[in-house]
């Protein structure tokens, strides 16, 4: 879907030859509005060794169109940009042992979470405002947008915990002491009802599992986040139906795009990286990065590892086990030799996910 942005954009300033085109916002959102467009190749490899975490490392292989960048760069001397790329998403977990390279390994640097969430909040706002799903911004609002995309679920998750898993008791407790009221578990059921009902719009539209620590598909984790937070259950009530009515109008006016977008930043950030790059010829980002091994419950001996990969127009992904450790009923561990996978994926959908 193409935005109202690429309708209006200033001329970009000038620093060296380049155009600086990162504190443009329209760029920004032209570039979210179809990856694919630009971001041509995805090349992943996953290393496992003796450890409990994954090394990760990620290459993106992008170029911008000609047409793209036309309506942003006015002077035929500029041949690159400084920009703001949004990389991939990722779920909202924190990063570890996290490096950036840009072009020709030259420096890169990621966006704060915040900063992160203004931009995804106003990318919303022009899907909603610019598309079918116009008739739902009564309901919707710039902050709690901003707030859904801010939220990570660390700090309810020990709520979570603290009440064995018991989601009405976690919420309640959780909004009590975030937002400084009482809150009664009859509110809260009555406030998860509707959760329930945005839930299943936005996952009609995603078509990925339900997840309960999706703040856009439970909207009560992201109303301590706002910036004018709601001060008492009439203003939360207001909220959570005005979202749920938001969602409701954008579904029934077929506003895909945007109940898409709104449900993957409940449960994904955009990576976005500001870094210098060349307009007119191909590019890559390299991120590297530590996960969790993410043994699989179901899949005895299988690591889980989800990748973004349908925001792009192709992707490889290989694996390498180096000392991998097997424990015998004895208790002593037997190391197998090295093994390498090899996984060629074209794939149409953005937030697919791989197991391997």
């Amino acid at each position: 879907m193409a935005s109202e942005s690429q309708m209006s954009p200033g001329p970009p300033l000038m620093r060296g030859g380049a155009a600086v085109l990162s504190g443009t916002s329209d760029f920004t959102m032209a570039l979210l509005d179809d990856t694919r467009l630009w971001r041509h190749r995805v090349v992943g490899e996953l290393v496992f060794g003796s450890g409990e975490h994954v090394r990760i490392m990620s290459t993106y292989q992008n170029q911008f169109p000609p047409d793209l960048v036309k309506p942003f760069v006015c002077s035929s001397d500029a041949d690159r940009a400084k920009v703001l790329v949004p990389v991939t998403t990722r779920s909202k977990v924190l990063l570890l042992a996290f490096d950036l390279l840009g072009p020709s390994g030259s420096s890169a640097h990621l966006l704060p979470r915040s900063s992160t969430a203004t931009i995804q909040a106003e990318y919303l706002a022009r899907l909603a405002l610019t598309g079918p799903a116009q008739a739902s911004w009564d309901g919707l609002g710039v902050d709690l947008l901003e707030a859904i995309c801010f939220f990570t679920p660390a700090v309810y998750q020990h709520y979570l915990a603290e009440h064995e898993g018991d989601e009405r008791q976690a919420s309640a407790t959780y909004l009590m002491d975030k937002l400084g009221f009482d809150v009664p578990l009859s509110e809260v059921a009555a406030w998860q009802d509707l959760e329930v009902e945005v839930g299943e719009l936005l996952l009609h539209q995603l078509e990925e599992p339900p997840d309960p620590l999706s703040s856009s598909e439970h909207v009560l984790l992201a109303l301590p986040l706002m910036k004018e937070p709601p001060r008492s259950l009439d203003a939360v009530s207001e909220l959570v139906e005005g979202f749920a009515a938001g969602v409701r109008a954008a579904s029934d006016a077929e506003g895909s795009d945007f109940l898409i977008a709104l449900a993957e930043y409940g449960r994904r950030w955009e990576m976005l990286v500001e870094t210098e790059v060349p307009l007119y010829e191909p590019w890559t980002l390299k991120v590297t990065e530590d996960r969790p091994l993410g043994l699989h419950e179901v899949y005895v001996g299988w690591s889980y590892q989800a990748f973004s990969l349908g925001d792009s127009q192709s992707a490889h992904l290989a694996s390498i086990v180096q000392q991998a450790r097997e424990v015998m009923p004895t208790g002593v561990p037997r190391v197998k030799p090295a093994q390498r996978a090899v996984g060629e994926l074209v794939v149409a959908r953005r937030g697919s996910a791989v197991r391997g």
